[in-house]
């Protein structure tokens, strides 16, 4: 890491919000290392993460940033709202599964429910098939699709079409 003027030391942060607290280690030029653990403010998880930071001794060169504020809302299925646009007749993949699992013809096996809900699902007509043919997505197809998700008032919106 280089010394900055002043004889200041640039540091290397890595830091975790956490649905509890935030971590941060910091690296310096000299070898020194500083680790820091504070309560994680998760109406906005920026404050945590700046309290972490604040007072490190050298200006931040790198800051690697991780969390699992979005894994620990995925598993307990708790966040925003979100609609899925998918390409149109794949809506029910969530729901038909991948055929490569574990117990094939088991038909009473439990599945977790999908993280998003059936009736959130949006399908767009477009793609390009197996062939290389392939279905222009159109201007009126893109306003109706935007006009089904406005309608659905979503947090989010996460789309996953086919190549």
């Amino acid at each position: 890491m280089p010394h900055l003027g002043g004889g200041e030391v640039a540091v290397r942060v890595g830091v975790d919000v956490g649905g509890t607290f935030t971590d941060l280690v910091a690296l310096a030029d000299d070898g020194t290392i500083e680790v820091r653990k504070v309560v994680t403010t998760p109406d906005d998880p920026a404050v945590g993460l700046f309290r972490a930071v604040d007072e490190l001794r050298g200006p931040i060169e790198l800051l690697i940033h991780g969390t699992t504020v979005a894994t620990n809302a995925l598993l307990e299925r708790h966040g925003a709202r979100v609609v899925l646009v998918a390409t149109a007749g794949f809506e029910d993949l969530l729901w038909l599964r991948r055929q490569d699992r574990a117990a094939l013809y088991d038909l009473a096996r439990d599945h977790p429910p999908p993280l998003v809900a059936r009736a959130d699902v949006v399908g767009v007509a477009e793609r390009m098939g197996p062939g290389g043919t392939l279905v222009p997505l159109v201007d009126a197809e893109v306003e109706r699709v935007v006009a089904a998700v406005r309608a659905l008032d979503p947090g989010a919106v996460a789309v996953a079409l086919l190549f």
